[in-house]
């Protein structure tokens, strides 16, 4: 039986969750010629434990495709801090509410779908297949 406590976090979670795609959505659209590409930085899988390598730092004018992994680096940090066990994905799907299991990343990666941003994170009261599920579709 779930705690008032356990559906509380779970409403900040999806809060957080809901926060941080919306951030990087807007990030996105900051940096357009790179998140329009078709193999853009911006479409990658990241957890907590993913390497982002980045040479896009402080004040410093950055080219496209760097800022794009500086914003993932940043999303990634941010993430970890208020998402435990957090798997996210950038990709492109026609139907991102399909992706309620973390093992079953579905995104169809057709150039024409929208590009979504997809968060799963564990909870403590979850069972260990099911994760707390967040999709957020990047409007230009």
């Amino acid at each position: 039986m779930l705690t008032s406590q356990q559906l509380s976090r779970s409403a900040v979670q999806t809060s957080d969750a809901l926060n941080l795609a919306a951030n990087l959505s807007n990030k996105m659209r900051l940096n357009s010629a790179e998140a329009n590409e078709p193999q853009s930085e911006y479409l990658t899988k990241i957890n907590s434990s993913t390497i982002i390598s980045t040479d896009c730092f402080g004040h410093i004018k950055c080219q496209q495709r760097s800022q794009a992994l500086h914003d993932l680096l940043q999303w990634q940090i941010q993430l970890t801090q208020v998402l435990p066990n957090f798997q996210a994905e950038v990709c492109r799907d026609s139907s991102p509410g399909n992706s309620y299991l973390v093992k079953s990343s579905s995104c169809d990666n057709d150039q024409e779908s929208p590009m979504v941003i997809k968060i799963w994170w564990m909870n403590a009261h979850r069972s260990a297949d099911l994760a707390l599920f967040y999709a957020l579709e990047h409007s230009h």
